[in-house]
């Protein structure tokens, strides 16, 4: 199973995602591949199922603390990743590539974006 789909997993519960079937409807992969990606991250500790005290047809999903560290090490990274690279840029450079950033926005913001 991909690091990849597993990370992608952890981003939507983190975002919000707190069911199989969302996951799926959000993901456009079928119940039984995200319920396998979710249990292989509930086995790794890094995803908990807990009962809804109203209907017990609900598992609601969450990330453990180790889960959630998983998470913040992974940006963490990608941001220290990013700002090396940036400071290579000059300041009219940096200007540049911001407004790019923002007409680059605005082409999107009609768009619905996959979470």
């Amino acid at each position: 199973m991909s690091g990849v789909i597993q990370f992608q997993v952890l981003r939507r519960i983190r975002r919000g995602s707190t069911s199989v079937s969302s996951l799926a409807e959000v993901s456009g992969t079928g119940l039984p591949s995200v319920s396998k990606v979710v249990d292989t991250l509930v086995k790794r500790g890094l995803v908990v199922r807990s009962q809804d005290p109203s209907d017990r047809r609900k598992v609601p999903l969450a990330l453990t603390p180790q889960g959630q560290k998983v998470m913040q090490d992974i940006f963490d990274e990608a941001e220290t990743w990013l700002a090396a690279r940036f400071d290579k840029l000059n300041r009219e450079q940096r200007a540049a590539f911001m407004q790019g950033l923002d007409a680059m926005n605005l082409s999107f913001d009609d768009q619905v974006v996959p979470q």
